[in-house]
């Protein structure tokens, strides 16, 4: 597994040019499993299962929020990612990739789970249990937007 710092530090130019990442991933989807976040902090951590054959990765980066988010916090460059299933792009080109196109009469079916849980133990204080609850509440109304918590 590699931490999302480690590739934002990177000299790969791609990353270099966007600042972050803004990319797609091509997925192995014989699992349905597309990528785990962990937070060392808090011990909470996200799996994302998909059918589709993508994942673009955002890392928000030139976010630059002047006004305060939730409870008024402010978010800078990096402040969040986002996991957004998705056909690869350009693939309506590419006769080879999954076709994206929908046809009038046809049915379109895409399944895409975040599950949020704990992945180790960890001690926390009542007070530090419902913040975490809080901010999961709010991953989950914002859909494929989630804070790095």
């Amino acid at each position: 597994m590699k931490k999302i710092k480690e590739c934002l530090e990177s000299d790969f130019e791609p990353v270099v040019s966007k600042h972050g990442l803004d990319h797609n991933f091509c997925l192995n989807n014989n699992s349905h499993h597309a990528v785990r976040l962990e937070s060392e902090e808090s011990g909470i951590a996200l799996d994302v299962y998909t059918d589709r054959p993508g994942i673009q990765i955002y890392t928000a980066n030139h976010m630059n929020m002047t006004n305060g988010g939730k409870d008024n916090k402010v978010y800078g460059n990096r402040g969040g990612i986002a996991l957004e299933t998705q056909f690869y792009p350009d693939a309506v080109n590419h006769k080879d990739f999954l076709s994206p196109v929908v046809k009038a009469g046809m049915h379109f079916r895409s399944v895409t789970e975040y599950k949020f849980f704990g992945y180790r133990r960890k001690i926390m204080k009542e007070n530090q249990f419902f913040a975490m609850m809080s901010r999961m509440k709010y991953i989950n109304k914002m859909g494929a937007y989630a804070q790095y918590i």
